[in-house]
């Protein structure tokens, strides 16, 4: 059995709407993300794919997170949210993961759970809540359903917050990350 203690100050920022390079959504390069980071004491980060997540060492993070954005807005004009969980989170969530097509995972920092009966299906969209408390949810697609349909709006509307997503693959591939840096 896999232990989560090697893991203690292991942060991962979600940041909305960040693809690294992508200058028509005022994203900064793979270099300015990395350098905003440095700037603010944390040398260790690492992009984990292209989508803004990146793994870096903090106690707490989410003020050294937030004046990334800040750093960031000055380089590139990035201005969203960034979310930030800790690795024993990320790993926890990542093991419960259903194996079907079309899971994914969206965080938020909601005010309270909203009581829906799960699972739950949105009945315009037919996305399945599967899982929904006041930081994340984890959903599924119908089998049918066009991807590329953004899960995000539909739980952003629900918990009256901004949200962020990313797909089962990325939570298995940051898990398999975190795993790698608990090791002895």
């Amino acid at each position: 059995m896999h232990s989560d203690a090697g893991l203690t100050c292991v942060r991962v920022a979600f940041f909305r709407n960040l693809n690294l390079g992508q200058r028509r959504s005022h994203s900064p390069t793979s270099a300015e993300l990395l350098d905003a980071f440095a700037r603010v004491g944390v040398p260790d980060a690492r992009n984990c794919r292209s989508n803004g997540t990146v793994i870096f060492t903090a106690p707490g993070g989410t003020e050294q997170a937030r004046a990334v954005v800040r750093i960031l807005g000055e380089v590139c004009g990035y201005s969203d949210a960034v979310l930030v969980r800790s690795a024993r989170w990320v790993s926890k969530v990542a093991r419960r993961l259903p194996d079907r097509p079309g899971i994914n995972v969206t965080l938020f920092d909601g005010r309270a759970d909203p009581g829906l009966p799960l699972p739950w299906i949105e009945p315009t969209t037919g996305l399945e809540i599967l899982h929904l408390d006041h930081r994340h949810a984890i959903t599924a697609w119908p089998a049918d359903a066009a991807y590329g349909e953004p899960c995000g709006p539909v739980l952003a509307r629900i918990m009256e917050t901004p949200t962020t997503t990313r797909s089962a693959a990325t939570f298995t591939l940051l898990a398999d990350r975190l795993t790698g840096l608990a090791a002895p």
